[in-house]
C-alpha cells in the first residue's frame, strides 16, 4: 500500500501524461490530481473526496460537505488551492480544475461530483472508473470552457487553482 500524503504525492502527481495507464481503476477525481495509480494500492476509495483524510462523503451529501473533503485532501497532500475564474490565466507550476456536481432533488442534496482538469488550454475529464480521459463533453464537443460544456446530469459549479507547495 502507498500511504498517499504530500511527500509521496509528489512523487506520484504526473499533470504532464499523455497516455492514461490505469483507466479502469481511477476516476475524474484522480485525473484531476494527477495520479495515475490503481486505487487500491493507496487504500478503498481514495478516489473519492475525503477518503485520504478520513472525511467520507455519504450517499448524498451537501455542497459544503464536499468542498470540506475536497479542501482536506488537498492540505493533507500538500497542495495550495483558491477558487479562480476557469479563463484566468495561472502560472507555470499551477494547474486548474474544474468541479461539477449533480444535485438528487427528491433528497435536496448533491449525489455525485465530477472533476475536469485543464491541459494547454483545453479542458480533460475521465467518466468515472470508465476509459481513457477525453477532452469532448457530453455532446462530443471540444471542452474549451467548462461553465458552457455539458456533462451529463452535472452541473458546473467552480474552477479552483492548484499548486504544490514548497517544501
Amino acid at each position: 500500500m502507498i500511504k498517499l500524503d504530500s511527500t509521496e504525492y509528489t512523487k506520484y502527481c504526473d499533470l504532464t501524461k499523455k497516455s492514461w495507464k490505469h483507466a479502469f481503476t481511477t476516476n475524474c477525481y484522480a485525473f484531476a490530481l494527477g495520479l495515475d495509480i490503481a486505487e487500491r494500492l493507496i487504500k478503498k476509495d481514495a478516489y473519492q473526496p475525503g477518503t485520504l483524510t478520513d472525511h467520507n462523503l455519504n450517499m448524498y451529501f451537501t455542497f459544503e460537505q464536499l468542498i470540506e473533503c475536497l479542501t482536506s485532501d488537498l492540505d493533507y497532500l500538500g497542495i495550495d488551492y483558491k477558487e479562480i475564474d476557469p479563463s484566468k490565466k495561472v502560472e507555470i507550476d499551477e494547474w486548474k480544475i474544474a468541479l461539477f456536481v449533480q444535485y438528487n432533488p427528491y433528497m435536496g442534496l448533491l449525489s455525485d461530483f465530477h472533476f475536469l482538469r485543464q491541459i494547454d488550454n483545453i479542458w480533460y475529464h475521465k467518466q468515472g472508473y470508465y476509459g481513457l480521459p477525453t477532452n469532448k463533453d457530453s455532446y462530443n464537443n471540444l471542452i474549451i470552457d467548462p461553465v458552457d460544456c455539458y456533462i451529463y446530469g452535472e452541473d458546473y459549479q467552480k474552477t479552483y487553482s492548484l499548486k504544490l507547495k514548497k517544501n
